[in-house]
């Protein structure tokens, strides 16, 4: 935030200073510059404009301020990184099934994700943002999708001979019973997604 009210006051400074040359230039009401010379003098302010574009660039971002910028927006980056996985593996564990055949887990995730991607929008660094969009396309892709999937690619339940001869039928029914609950409860997860 700070070197955006820096580059505005310098960019103000440089404007008012352009008005005034440009007030020069167009004074000549006599005609006594030529085409030649007004074009001289527009390559010359377009030069000096460059030049303190230049030494501007060079003045925030290799400055030590600038450095140690980047150096607290790189540690920021790595704390709200290690904050988003912890969050989302908290919310795969309290994970509860809602009404239906739906569980919290989607939207608990979502909301992290999101609330972690504005937490970086307001630190007002493009690199910033980028950097927590893709941290928090990686956790996507990686932690919460092996949890919805590990459910899904164990398939519908079925019992097994072994099962049925260890379990009584009671037990049996009750296993089946929980392990469809949660097939479906992770393919409509899936579904909201």
């Amino acid at each position: 935030m700070y070197w955006r009210f820096v580059r505005r006051r310098i960019k103000g400074a440089s404007k008012e200073e352009n008005q005034e040359e440009y007030v020069m230039v167009n004074a000549d009401d006599f005609g006594d510059m030529d085409e030649e010379k007004k074009k001289q003098l527009e390559q010359e302010k377009l030069r000096k404009k460059e030049e303190r574009e230049l030494k501007l660039d060079h003045l925030l971002n290799r400055s030590l301020v600038g450095s140690k910028m980047q150096e607290l927006l790189g540690n920021y980056i790595l704390l709200e990184q290690y904050y988003m996985e912890e969050c989302v593996r908290k919310a795969i564990d309290m994970d509860v099934r809602e009404e239906g055949m739906l569980s919290s887990v989607v939207d608990d995730v979502l909301f992290l994700v999101r609330k972690c991607v504005r937490r970086a929008t307001s630190s007002g660094s493009v690199d910033c943002v980028c950097a927590a969009l893709n941290n928090g396309v990686a956790l996507l892709e990686t932690t919460f999708y092996q949890y919805l999937f590990g459910a899904v690619q164990a398939g519908y339940p079925s019992t097994n001979f072994a099962a049925e001869a260890l379990q009584t039928a009671q037990n049996a029914y009750n296993v089946i019973q929980h392990g469809e609950d949660v097939f479906f409860v992770h393919c409509n997860n899936l579904e909201l997604q």
